[in-house]
């Protein structure tokens, strides 16, 4: 009996630290998943969701901003919108109303409340949304909707959506005011696409955190031997002295431009006004230097929020980010930059190198004429972006696949 005491405590002793290893763990994978949900609703931002139940189908998922709500052979018979997100001690809501003839209306239904009746086929033919609060004094509400097959214009803020037959889609979407329409896309006329082939495949190539007079120019040079483009995000406290020789080197040479920031500082961790300072403050230098009007902004670390892809908005940017990360700045290595690039490239990738690197410019001598040699296209990401559906101001992109 004692010898059976002793093995139970023995068992259970050395099993013990075996079991709060794994209670640790639990823990600190909650944790983890607890923070990422809290990361991920708050890189949301202010924005409007919503779902439909669809006849026949049931409630649709909830989706974001600027998003076609439709199924085909189906149309929504109840609406449920709500507003998430608001900027710091802003308060407000969106209500929404529908009428199934045209004239005679719904009772308003306000943030996540449900409109319609789903247990009936019951269609909408019109359709008014609008903001309430203190959100009304700098957005606006807009919503389109779909009938017959096409997409109705933006309504906004109260006027009514009037269907040519029956409400068949949804789209709802909020905007800073005096912002462009959802969807407006950037004036890109003046960008030169001559002598580019939108049949065939194409990708740019970016260079970051330069101007770096030897790296540069061996990019340029080799860029320049096959008719090349390509876009260089400066730092703007590196523009100066052979630097500043090179980046009108590259804007003469037909090269785009990008802003990655004046002095390379993580955005989440500076304030409004710095942000904003930084980021005239490039503009201006390339401006200035080159002519260009700065359209790609590149965040430092690729880190960024609602609240800064806003303030990237307000200087009519889109915001540049990548397909292929070569992670030249880590490596160092012109072999791993050059096989990262030839083994993954895809026609309309965006690829993230940096010029503030002499190993990159010796992989960008080996990439640029064998990507020249495959067929693809070496372009500007304005280029691509034109022959590839455009730009929006405050939008990111990381490819402009077909």
């Amino acid at each position: 009996m004692k010898h059976a005491v002793f093995l139970k405590k023995g068992v259970i002793g050395s099993v013990l630290p075996f079991l709060r290893l794994i209670c640790v763990y639990v823990l600190l994978v909650c944790a983890l998943f607890c923070l990422s949900e809290v990361k991920a609703y708050a890189a949301t931002g202010f924005r409007i969701t919503f779902t439909a139940h669809m006849q026949g189908k049931g409630y649709t998922d909830w989706v974001g901003d600027d998003t076609n709500l439709s199924q085909e052979g189906s149309y929504p018979t109840a609406l449920k919108a709500i507003v998430y997100n608001l900027p710091k001690g802003v308060k407000g809501s969106v209500r929404y109303q529908a009428s199934y003839d045209g004239s005679t209306w719904s009772n308003w239904a306000v943030d996540g409340e449900l409109m319609g009746d789903i247990a009936s086929n019951k269609k909408f033919k019109a359709l008014k949304l609008e903001l309430q609060g203190d959100i009304t004094a700098t957005y606006d509400v807009y919503f389109k909707i779909l009938s017959k097959g096409e997409w109705s214009k933006w309504y906004k803020d109260g006027e009514a959506a009037v269907a040519a037959d029956y409400i068949d889609g949804i789209n709802l979407s909020v905007r800073a005011k005096g912002k462009p329409e959802p969807g407006e896309k950037m004036d890109l006329s003046d960008v030169d696409v001559s002598g580019i082939d939108p049949s065939k495949p194409m990708v740019a190539l970016t260079f970051d955190d330069g101007p770096n007079a030897e790296a540069t120019n061996r990019i340029l040079d080799s860029l320049e031997a096959v008719g090349g483009k390509a876009t260089f995000f400066v730092v703007g406290t590196r523009i100066t002295g052979k630097n500043l020789d090179a980046l009108k080197r590259a804007a003469s040479s037909g090269m785009e431009i990008g802003n990655h920031t004046y002095a390379h500082a993580y955005l989440t961790k500076q304030t409004k006004e710095e942000r904003l300072q930084a980021m005239k403050k490039v503009n201006d230098i390339v401006f200035e230097n080159t002519g260009q009007k700065v359209r790609n902004f590149r965040p430092p670390g690729g880190l960024y929020n609602d609240e800064i892809l806003g303030e990237i908005e307000s200087f009519d940017m889109a915001v540049a980010l990548w397909a292929i990360d070569t992670l030249d700045w880590k490596h160092k290595n012109p072999e791993k930059t050059t096989t990262s690039i030839l083994d993954s490239v895809k026609d309309g990738d965006i690829v993230l190198m940096h010029d503030l690197f002499v190993p990159t410019a010796t992989a960008a001598e080996k990439v640029i004429p064998e990507l020249h040699k495959r067929g693809f296209q070496l372009v500007t990401v304005s280029q691509l972006a034109k022959l590839r559906g455009g730009l929006e101001t405050g939008k990111v992109y990381s490819s402009f696949r077909k």
